[in-house]
């Protein structure tokens, strides 16, 4: 299991909603949202992700993030496609990078 933190930047003057994240070197990738229940860290598995007209939102630790799950190779480098529906929005090619605490 591996997580995916980014931002992403709406330049419409219309909201963009992301129904689902696909790649190839995993098996799923999910939409995913940390909250704080009851003083209790806990994750959320997100339907979509709306990105308002004219605005960034930050994928990342403690808050809305990809959750990759079951890679199926080792490349250096992680594929992403982001969809809207049926229509793609947006493909990203990023470094794998390990998380440093």
């Amino acid at each position: 299991m591996s997580a995916g933190y980014l931002s992403i930047t709406n330049n419409t003057d219309e909201l963009i909603s992301i129904s689902r994240v696909e790649s190839s070197q995993f098996e799923s990738v999910q939409l995913h949202e940390s909250v704080i229940e009851d003083g209790i860290a806990k994750m959320h598995r997100l339907n979509d992700l709306s990105i308002p007209a004219n605005s960034t939102i930050k994928l990342e630790p403690s808050g809305k993030h990809l959750m990759l799950m079951r890679r199926s190779d080792t490349s250096r480098q992680i594929s992403l496609r982001f969809y809207s529906e049926e229509a793609l929005l947006l493909r990203v090619i990023a470094p794998l990078k390990k998380r440093i605490n």
